[in-house]
């Protein structure tokens, strides 16, 4: 100071217009007083507040600020001071979040400064965090040098986090109530700052190159052709969902796996090739005897002194397999084309292989759509008699009038109508093969009989015909119904039970198969994405949990047909709770009804909560037991605690609830 003029009246002086002395002060707080009286700041007045209209820079860069909170709360955390405010603002200098002790928030609202606050030279004179802004370089403010008189009680101590372009981004910032400033805390944000800009370069540079990936997974699944892309080694760094289904592989199966698993050295041997090749007629092998026929173009990239990748691009000759024949009377389905890990479902299947290698009738049981007639075709696939047709009949959909000359065949003149060459029945056109009995506790008890008759002596005889006719069929039947039952009521007959169930396989519903319903879901996904426009990743936590816990009463059916719906609706990468089916929707919703009811009986220990707890207590744990279940979802929360969105703001506020 010079003479006996104080800092106080010399800024008294200054915002009056009285062109006192500023020698003695600081050279960065003059220039800034100049500033702020040129912008026509009230030196009187509090800090204006931003509003609304101000907070789409922090939307913008939520995962960012995300990181710039954390830290700044940490570093609250473990300053030993405890009368300090720490603040973050955006980089025009609006207070976006605060972190202290109730009294000295109190206390720093009194000097107008919280959330929302504007601290810009241009709109708040002179201050550690709008000088930061304006300077680029960490500064403090001590009392009476704010050029605003609310300010005056404070010292404010501010640094710059700078974005990949070198531009402000943020700036982390210190109140301090004290007398006299403490450089330390300046010089600790300064380091701080530094290496949150230096973190924030990092993940910038990250998520450059996460999007670039991600544009390039966009792009690849946008074409119509298989891409698939492998290393310097050969093997598998990337297929695209087009390649996947041709591959009839999941992600997982092909990532990381030499090429010359799928396809033979014999018809392309990659370590070989000098440049590129177009169209060139491969076999995939996909799992023990699928084959299929594609044409494939390599294109070679890097030189030879980087490291070499090779692009495949898959184009579709023929979509049936070299073994099959164009016919509908064919099982397509493998048992290595059938999802699923489940013990209980392994167990099924493995039933199902050994059944395959005998000749004996099978009967498989199960609800309506687990997937019986998919096991039906795998065990005639793997049966001596796979090379012969699969023949399958609903016997509950025959027309009672036509159900014997159906099954059997009919001669010239059997009945008016009747073909003049007469007509195979199915277990005719199943000779040599398989016939699949599908619903065979619908089958009427007359038709019982004459399958009953075939069983036992393996000939059939025409309706209308005198002439048996010797066939070789193997009888898979199946069934939805308690056949047991069937047989006490009188609808079913004994003896053909008995024929019939040689070996049982019993499929379990999808409800009892556990994680089965999610590789199930992500199967489905990757089966009708294909058709898709839009690039799906997945499903969100919510909507796996809400299948996991669902009763699924149509089985498999009932899942495949609710993916395929969400496919079609859902605008979001990740399938979501919302795409799918009010009903599915409903039974989760109130299961966390259910749960968050129950737990706020218990203590997080799982013993009963004391007795008689006080109403406003026993609410207060429900609401934040339902924001923490919905994960901070307003919305979903006052669905599950069972109140208006408008009634549960109401109660977060009365209760000092955050998100």
């Amino acid at each position: 100071m010079s003479g006996n003029i104080s800092l106080s009246e010399i800024r008294e002086q200054f915002v009056q217009s009285k062109s006192p002395e500023l020698d003695s002060v600081r050279e960065t707080i003059a220039k800034s007083w100049f500033r702020s009286k040129s912008f026509g700041v009230d030196p009187q007045s509090g800090p204006v507040t931003v509003g609304e209209e101000g907070r789409h820079s922090i939307s913008q860069r939520t995962e960012l600020f995300e990181y710039v909170f954390n830290y700044t709360e940490s570093l609250f955390r473990e300053c030993p001071d405890r009368d300090l405010v720490f603040l973050v603002t955006d980089r025009a200098g609006r207070v976006v979040r605060l972190f202290g002790s109730d009294l000295t928030r109190k206390r720093a609202a009194s000097a107008g400064i919280r959330e929302e606050t504007l601290l810009q030279e241009s709109s708040a004179g002179t201050n550690a965090f709008g000088t930061c802004i304006y300077t680029r370089t960490a500064a403090y403010v001590c009392r009476n040098e704010h050029y605003k008189s609310p300010f005056c009680s404070l010292i404010t101590y501010a640094a710059p986090i700078f974005d990949s372009s070198n531009e402000i981004a943020a700036t982390v910032g210190i109140l301090s109530f004290a007398d006299v400033p403490d450089l330390t805390l300046l010089s600790i944000l300064r380091h701080a700052c530094s290496a949150m800009s230096k973190e924030c370069l990092i993940y910038m540079q990250r998520r450059s190159l996460h999007d670039l990936n991600q544009n390039l997974d966009c792009l690849i699944n946008t074409i119509n052709y298989g891409i698939v892309i492998l290393d310097e080694n050969t093997c598998i760094i990337r297929a695209n969902s087009v390649a996947r289904y041709f591959f009839l592989m999941f992600e997982y199966e092909l990532i990381g796996h030499p090429i010359s698993v799928f396809i033979s050295p014999q018809d392309l041997d990659f370590l070989l090739l000098k440049s590129d090749v177009y169209d060139q007629e491969v076999v995939i092998h996909s799992g023990e005897v699928k084959r299929f026929r594609f044409n494939v173009s390599v294109y070679l990239t890097g030189t030879a002194a980087k490291k070499r990748n090779y692009i495949l691009v898959f184009r579709k000759i023929e979509s049936k397999s070299v073994q099959e024949s164009d016919t509908s009377m064919h099982a397509k389905w493998h048992f290595n084309d059938i999802v699923g890990t489940n013990p209980l479902f392994i167990e099924a299947l493995n039933l199902a292989k050994i059944a395959a290698k005998t000749s004996c009738t099978v009967l498989i049981t199960g609800e309506s759509g687990v997937g019986k007639e998919l096991i039906a075709q795998a065990i005639h696939n793997a049966s001596d008699c796979a090379g012969g047709p699969f023949i399958a009949v609903n016997c509950g959909a025959i027309p009672k009038g036509l159900a014997e000359s159906e099954l059997f065949g009919y001669e010239n003149g059997a009945f008016t109508g009747a073909k003049k060459t007469g007509m195979p029945g199915k277990l005719e056109q199943a000779n040599g093969g398989t016939i699949f009995l599908d619903e065979i506790g619908d089958m009427s008890l007359d038709l019982q009989i004459c399958l009953l008759r075939f069983l036992q002596e393996q000939e059939i005889t025409r309706v209308g015909g005198k002439k048996s006719i010797k066939v070789s069929v193997r009888v898979i039947a199946a069934t939805n119904k308690n056949l047991e039952e069937a047989i006490n009521n009188g609808v079913f007959r004994l003896d053909l039970y008995y024929r019939l169930n040689v070996f049982n396989i019993h499929v379990p519903p999808l409800h009892e198969r556990g994680d089965d319903i999610i590789n199930l879901s992500h199967y489905f996904l990757q089966k009708y994405k294909i058709g898709s426009s839009h690039p799906f990743t997945g499903f969100t936590d919510e909507a796996l949990n809400a299948m996991k816990n669902y009763h699924w009463p149509g089985n498999v059916r009932e899942l495949e047909n609710i993916i395929e719906r969400a496919v079609i609706i859902s605008r979001s990468e990740r399938i979501r709770l919302d795409d799918f089916p009010y009903n599915l929707r409903s039974c989760y919703q109130q299961m966390e009804i259910n749960q968050i009811h129950d737990r706020t009986r218990s203590d997080p220990d799982g013993q009963p909560a004391a007795a008689h707890p006080s109403p406003q207590a026993a609410e207060q744990d429900l609401i934040i037991r339902a924001l923490r279940s919905a994960g901070g979802n307003v919305t979903r929360a006052a669905e599950i605690a069972g109140f208006s969105r408008k009634t549960m703001y109401r109660k977060m506020e009365k209760y000092g609830i955050g998100r």
